[in-house]
C-alpha cells in the first residue's frame, strides 16, 4: 500500500524538526497512541484511530509536537436511495445503507507542561490541523446515493488538547499518557441540490491512550 501524501509530510516533517534541534537543552519524544472520539458528523459518528506524534521540548515548560492520525469509522442505517438525484429526485425508496469513512489528520500543537511532582506531566495547549477523508456509500440494492466527498482535498481545523503522562513506567524509559481533544473541522464538500455530509463545520471530541519516549 502507497503512503499517504500526509504521511509522507509527516515523515519529513518529523525528520526536520529532530534534525533542527541544536540547543543541547532541548528534549525530543515520540508517542504512540490509540484513540476513540465521537463526532456530529453523520458518517463519523464514532471514529476510533491509531496514531504517532514527534515532539521537541526547547525549554522544560513549553512543548512542540507534530502528529498523524487515521481514524475509521463504519455506520448501518435505513436511508432514501433513488435511481436519479440531477435535476429532480426519481424511483426514491428506503433501503438499507453501509457508510465506511476514514479520515487522516496531521496537526501541529503549542503546549504548555506543568510537572506534578517527579514523575507525572500535565500539558494543554492549542493548534492547527489538516484533514482528508474518504467514504465509501453502499446501499443493499448497489444503486449509488449522490453523495458529495471533497477527497484528495485538505480541510481546515482548530484543536484543543490537553493530557497527562506518568514518567518511567515500571523504571524504564517509557511513559504512559491520557489525553483529550477537541478539533473543529471545517469541511468544504458542499453542493447544492445533492448529499453533502461534509458541509460546513463539524466537531470531533476525543479520547486516546499511550505510550511515548522521552530522549533526554
Amino acid at each position: 500500500m502507497r503512503p499517504s501524501a500526509a504521511a509522507r509530510r509527516l515523515a519529513l516533517c518529523a525528520a526536520g524538526l529532530l534534525a533542527g534541534l541544536a540547543a543541547p537543552a532541548a528534549s525530543q519524544e515520540v508517542g504512540v497512541f490509540a484513540s476513540g472520539a465521537r463526532s456530529d458528523q453523520l458518517e463519523m459518528r464514532r471514529p476510533l484511530g491509531l496514531g504517532a506524534y514527534v515532539a521537541v521540548s526547547p525549554v522544560s515548560f513549553l512543548k512542540v509536537r507534530l502528529s498523524y492520525q487515521e481514524q475509521a469509522a463504519r455506520e448501518d442505517r435505513l436511508d432514501t436511495v433513488c435511481d436519479t438525484y440531477w435535476p429532480e429526485f426519481r424511483n426514491c425508496v428506503g433501503e438499507g445503507v453501509r457508510s465506511e469513512g476514514r479520515m487522516r489528520t496531521v496537526s501541529g500543537l503549542l503546549l504548555g507542561v506543568v510537572p506534578v511532582g517527579r514523575r507525572v506531566r500535565l500539558e494543554a495547549g492549542a493548534g492547527r490541523s489538516r484533514t482528508r477523508v474518504e467514504l465509501d456509500l453502499r446501499s443493499d440494492s448497489g444503486r449509488g446515493l449522490g453523495v458529495v466527498v471533497p477527497e484528495g482535498e485538505e480541510q481546515r481545523g482548530v484543536v484543543l488538547h490537553a493530557g497527562a503522562a506518568l514518567e518511567r513506567v515500571l523504571g524504564t524509559p517509557l511513559g504512559a499518557m491520557l489525553e483529550a481533544e477537541r478539533r473543529q473541522v471545517d469541511f468544504e464538500g458542499c453542493v447544492m441540490d445533492v448529499g453533502a455530509p461534509f458541509c460546513g463545520t463539524s466537531r470531533f471530541h476525543e479520547l486516546r491512550v499511550g505510550l511515548r519516549y522521552r530522549f533526554l
